[in-house]
């Protein structure tokens, strides 16, 4: 197994960071993107790697319905989506009521 890490809050020379997660996980022939973090980093971070994401993921994991790990979803398409079938509900903040959920919603996608 090889797990290669895309986004992160913190990154070496040369690569983006950003709040959020993506790591691009290849097993057994498959290789699976956990996680898109909350913009296209994610896909500039796999090519700087020389990896086109688009040609290679088989399928998307996403953890949870949180911006930050699943909002770089409308950057990739036509891929097999697995998730917890309440992903895609709203979520808001306590203490301001501010959006934390998704960007897309599940018909979107």
């Amino acid at each position: 197994m090889k797990i290669t890490i895309l986004t992160e809050n913190c990154a070496g020379a040369g690569f983006l960071a950003e709040h959020g997660l993506s790591y691009l996980i290849e097993h057994e022939g498959e290789t699976i993107l956990f996680d898109t973090g909350h913009t296209d980093v994610f896909i500039k971070n796999a090519y700087t790697l020389g990896v086109d994401i688009q040609k290679v993921v088989d399928m998307v994991v996403l953890s949870h319905g949180h911006w930050d790990h699943g909002d770089g979803l409308q950057y990739i398409d036509n891929k097999t989506l697995i998730a917890h079938p309440e992903v895609f509900i709203k979520r808001f903040r306590k203490k301001d009521n501010s959006n934390i959920g998704l960007k897309l919603s599940k018909s979107e996608i």
